[in-house]
């Protein structure tokens, strides 16, 4: 069994192991970047779209992700007059959180096949309209019983937010150009689920709780109504082993182009003498693909598999180690937003419902600007990394990024716990939640860039469908969301039974053992991937 870069090379390659730059295409001076994945001739493919509709269809997945975290996050800032509402304790509802994390690591092994099967943009539209009408009942749990289905049902129409969107980014963006969009996705992901306690406080103050949650289900509906006239369908089935496409630096080379209908054909020569054509498909060479329904002939056996495939796919260890690195970074932000109401709204710092909102300024003042680096940087740092390594990409190379989550994560949770229990000025706390959420976002995203490298172009003939289900992602959210789970029922009697302070140096041992992992992946991981290259293999051709 061999496994190629998918360029027709006869080099042996691992799952993940692409050629980025041609070996013999150099181009005044500069290497030849090779597209990957490969596009096809076919203008309605995304790959061929052009950039600013590409950038459409990701703001449109972005605004997506945006109302979907407003929702689930806009009552942390006023836990507390919820709770003296409604008659839960704050126990009950981060166990309510918990159920709606639980169910977001098994519900995508239903709604991501359905997605694939029958559509993505049907799935985003019923997500939307589906998420709003639940969010709207939250302002109504008549018990415990009731909040804990109210939000197991929304985490379930809620989850192509953590396992759809980043494989939409993927059908429409080549491997060397997604670190940026997955930072936004990323960035965004975040940012709404700190801007809603923001927003929910001051809405509360003026409007009521119940008032929070109806806005919330309003902007769904909105977006829901946006995107049906504007989100387009990314599904596309592309043949693999097409033969390469090989991209010039445009600043290296002077192109020529001639005009033949709706195409635009740029030639380039490079310096082997060889002629390679790049088509770039114009506005008016396909149709919008706006329709509902976009059903796969193999509908029925791509469910079968995207239901079974991410459940044999835990026989993986490179799996289990990205799913500890995605879930750890989720605990630390559950904790913080557990934590927050009740910490600033007590001595010494008495913060009210405002006050309290206005805390979660600081960690989207560090996260959005520090994300959006990171996506740049993550991106030029592969092509670097790939032209020291022969023009051969490895996802091992993005894990030196995880270097300084060594010191970010300690950092904040020392702050945050420290600070807390010294009476220290409410700035440290809150400088604290800023830099433990900027390295939340830089380790969900590498966690979501490595486990794509290693395993998203792998795609065997006969597997219709596989690629796009992106079975490994879903197998790494089944351990990471229970871990998650377990964690919001450990937060209390942890912080109770150690104090703020020891918490903060445990759980400070715990993140740096975590981040510490990194070392041997980035020694074993290559032979991990081709270990368990094999039994990838025969689990998506099932």
């Amino acid at each position: 069994m061999k496994f190629l870069d998918g360029q027709n090379s006869s080099q042996e390659m691992v799952p993940g192991t692409i050629r980025l730059y041609s070996d013999e295409g150099v181009l005044e001076g500069h290497s030849a970047l090779v597209l990957f994945p490969t596009p096809s001739q076919d203008p309605s493919d995304p790959l061929n779209w052009r950039q600013r509709r590409k950038y459409l269809n990701l703001s449109l997945v972005i605004l997506y992700v945006l109302a979907a975290a407003i929702a689930g996050s806009a009552l942390y800032s006023i836990y507390l007059p919820f709770s003296e509402s409604t008659g839960l304790t704050i126990d009950q509802l981060n166990q309510g959180a918990g159920y709606q994390y639980l169910i977001v690591g098994f519900s995508p092994l239903v709604v991501q096949p359905f997605a694939l099967a029958f559509g993505k943009r049907l799935t985003y539209l019923l997500s939307m309209i589906l998420a709003a009408g639940f969010t709207i009942w939250s302002a109504h749990p008549s018990g415990n019983g009731s909040w804990i289905a109210i939000r197991l049902l929304l985490g379930c129409v809620t989850a192509p937010v953590f396992s759809l969107c980043e494989v939409s980014i993927a059908d429409v963006f080549f491997a060397h150009e997604r670190a940026l969009p997955m930072a936004c996705y990323v960035l965004v992901l975040y940012v709404g689920a700190l801007i809603a306690p923001l927003l929910g406080a001051y809405i509360f103050s003026g409007m009521g709780f119940r008032a929070v949650l109806y806005m919330a289900g309003g902007f769904l509906g909105i977006s829901f109504i946006i995107c049906l006239f504007l989100l387009e369908e990314t599904n596309f089935e592309r043949q693999p082993n097409q033969e390469a496409i090989v991209m010039a630096d445009p600043s290296a080379i002077q192109p020529t182009i001639s005009t033949e209908g709706n195409e635009k054909k740029q030639s380039v020569q490079n310096s082997t003498a060889s002629q390679i054509e790049v088509t770039v498909v114009g506005k008016t060479s396909s149709r919008l693909r706006l329709g509902l329904f976009y059903p796969h002939p193999n509908a029925r056996k791509i469910m079968w598999r995207g239901f079974i495939q991410p459940i044999l796919m835990l026989r993986l260890p490179i799996i289990w180690w990205s799913a500890l690195q995605y879930a750890i970074q989720q605990v630390w932000f559950n904790l913080m937003n557990a934590l927050t109401a009740s910490i600033l709204g007590s001595p010494p710092y008495n913060f009210d419902t405002n006050k309290i909102g206005l805390a979660y300024i600081s960690p989207i003042v560090f996260v959005i600007p520090t994300s959006l680096l990171f996506g740049s940087i993550s991106d030029r740092f592969t092509m670097y990394m790939a032209r020291r390594n022969g023009g051969i990409s490895e996802p091992e190379h993005k894990l030196w990024l995880m270097l300084p989550l060594l010191i970010i994560v300690p950092l904040g949770l020392l702050m945050m716990g420290c600070g807390a229990e010294h009476g220290l000025s409410w700035a440290v706390y809150v400088i604290g939640m800023g830099i433990l959420c900027m390295g939340g976002a830089f380790g969900t995203d590498i966690s979501l860039y490595y486990i794509f490298d290693c395993y998203h172009e792998l795609k065997p003939a006969g597997s219709e469908g596989t690629e796009g289900a992106a079975p490994y992602l879903l197998s790494i959210l089944i351990p990471a969301m229970s871990i998650s789970f377990a964690f919001n029922y450990a937060i209390g009697p942890w912080v109770a039974a150690l104090g703020l302070q020891n918490w903060a140096i445990s759980a400070t041992g715990v993140s740096t053992f975590c981040t510490l992992t990194v070392f041997p992946m980035l020694y074993w991981g290559k032979a991990l991937r081709k270990a368990g290259a094999r039994t990838y293999l025969s689990i998506l051709e099932m």
